[in-house]
């Protein structure tokens, strides 16, 4: 075991710190995660505007609730891509120190430009999850090329005593007018190609085919594994484990998309898997909160009484650290093996025709993942599921629980027998 640990300080850890410490990635991460908010509202308004019972939304296309669900579901999920190429450049400006009301306005104007334009009209396919990767290169590259030109002094200089927003505003200038030009060139140029403009030959040539990948079982595996090792070693996994975070947001809003329109959801793997290797927190410990529940020492008694509420709510911090969890040789294998099976249970019941593919509604990860999967579209048999992994994680966790609560009972009897 301590070969294995020093193993990942040695390999996974360092690359963890690596990719925390590129500010680009870091800016791609936050930006996607800021448009959860807007995206969880407008999955409700889908929810509503598409009821499965016909009398109820029968009655409700009767009342203004129908229309303005119908407005804030199509709008938020078409309007993802526009959303994240304004949170990107924001949170890549923070980090170079660039500026950010004229980098977030430059990125509204560069991805509506690259749009394309349909007889005379700006297309708006690509504002949605189909212009992603788009939405992620104007984020990081608008503030780079923002900041670069004003660090080399191409920008028009005003006087001393000039009040700072019009000096802001004549400094902005040159960045406005370098990148509007760069691309109308570039919306010029694809609109000579077979794809017509940039969205549409980003999203086939390379997001569509990342998404393929990312989007997977396997892939998926390897996200939780990675996760789980730093997390073993004290490191927080977000930074591994949001690198799949576009793509599986990706693959829900094209769910999600697909239901608005009338038809049927494609992709298996979305973001809901993500409530599936954190069932009680990342790494699923409602099972293994269920086990501490018949604990005989004091140690997982005093845990359990602090950790139980936060795990329906799925926060994993009390037992990873007060257990612990981490650094714990004892722990590490059903803390692998349970998030691990979720997924592949939750991917061979969707393949049998059990569990339906998700409807791509995205929620908030506090919400107790039974609920959080009907939501999902996942109907009566995902909460079924649900209940069915806690089991399954309760007796992965068992044995392993068992044999470090014996440990740590055996221990408070010592200390206890040395103190009498």
């Amino acid at each position: 075991m301590e070969k294995i640990i020093e193993l990942i300080n040695k390999t996974l850890v360092p690359i963890t710190i690596k990719i925390k410490n590129i500010k680009w990635l870091t800016a791609i991460g936050d930006g996607v995660m800021a448009t959860f908010p807007i995206l969880m509202i407008g999955s409700f308004g889908t929810l509503i505007a598409y009821f499965p019972n016909e009398e109820v939304l029968a009655w409700l296309q009767t009342t203004p609730i129908y229309h303005i669900s119908l407005t804030l579901g199509t709008l938020s999920n078409g309007l993802m891509g526009l959303i994240a190429a304004v949170a990107i450049a924001y949170s890549m400006s923070k980090q170079i120190d660039s500026d950010e009301f004229t980098n977030c306005i430059l990125a509204v104007m560069s991805f509506i430009i690259l749009q394309g334009f349909t007889a005379g009209s700006i297309a708006t396919s690509g504002m949605g999850a189909q212009g992603l990767f788009v939405a992620m290169i104007i984020g990081v590259l608008i503030p780079m090329l923002s900041k670069w030109l004003i660090d080399k002094g191409f920008y028009l200089k005003m006087p001393s005593g000039v009040p700072p927003m019009i000096e802001r505003t004549f400094a902005a200038l040159v960045p406005t007018l370098v990148v509007l030009l760069l691309s109308g060139i570039v919306e010029w140029a694809f609109s000579l190609t077979e794809w017509g403009n940039v969205i549409t030959a980003f999203y086939t040539l390379i997001q569509r085919p990342f998404t393929s990948v990312a989007a997977t079982l396997p892939s998926f595996i390897l996200c939780i594994v990675c996760g789980v090792l730093v997390n073993f070693v004290g490191v927080h996994s977000t930074a591994l484990t949001n690198l799949w975070l576009p793509f599986l947001t990706a693959a829900a809003a094209e769910n999600l998309a697909a239901v608005t329109a009338g038809a049927q959801p494609t992709n298996m793997v979305t973001e809901i898997y993500r409530a599936y290797y954190a069932v009680g927190g990342f790494g699923c410990f409602f099972g293994l909160q269920i086990c501490m529940l018949f604990a005989k020492s004091e140690r997982v008694k005093a845990v359990s009484r602090v950790s139980f509420i936060p795990a329906i709510f799925n926060i994993n911090e009390p037992v990873l650290y007060g257990f612990p969890i981490m650094m714990n040789p004892i722990m590490l294998i059903p803390f692998l093996l349970a998030p691990i099976l979720n997924c592949v249970l939750a991917y061979v019941t969707t393949l049998i025709g059990f569990l339906p593919i998700s409807n791509g509604v995205i929620s908030s990860w506090a919400l107790p993942t039974p609920i959080r999967v009907y939501l999902a579209g996942l109907g009566w048999q995902g909460v079924v599921l649900t209940f069915v992994m806690i089991a399954m994680d309760t007796a992965i966790y068992y044995p392993f629980f068992k044999l470090a609560d014996r440990r740590y009972a055996e221990e408070e009897n010592r200390s206890e027998a040395e103190a009498a």
